[in-house]
């Protein structure tokens, strides 16, 4: 006689929510690191804190603010970059559509400490190329 124990359901945004931390992650190093999770406030679904480590060999003192913006949006595009990843990892139902609020926020570390340096929303849909009915 076996016992049969009933399967794990999950449903879609909770699969989701795996891959988009499995992208992160993949895509993550040593100075730059993504961490996404679902967010509690009503107008972002996804939260994207960017965590960038600033140190001697690689500082941003130095940097201008037009140039720091222009490194805050390449952040920001390969973060959009991870979580259309993430959509293609999770195999996700043909009829799955989502359009999701992002938010990204960009943290500096620098030492025992850490700031909030750039915030900012984006959206997009899913799936971008909607097939043809």
């Amino acid at each position: 006689m076996s016992s049969r124990r009933p399967g794990f359901v999950i449903c879609e945004l909770q699969w989701l929510k795996l891959h988009l931390r499995l992208a992160a992650h993949e895509q993550s190093g040593s100075r730059l690191r993504y961490r996404f999770d679902f967010s509690v406030e009503p107008d972002v679904d996804v939260t994207c804190d960017i965590y960038y480590i600033d140190d001697e060999l690689n500082s941003m003192k130095q940097t201008s603010q037009p140039e720091r913006i222009e490194i805050y949006e390449g952040r920001i595009e390969f973060g959009m970059h991870i979580s259309r990843r993430a959509l293609n990892l999770a195999e996700l139902p043909h009829d799955f559509v989502w359009t999701p609020k992002l938010q990204f926020v960009l943290h500096e570390e620098c030492g025992m400490g850490g700031t909030i340096v750039h915030t900012e929303k984006r959206s997009f849909s899913w799936p971008e190329n909607p097939p043809d009915n």
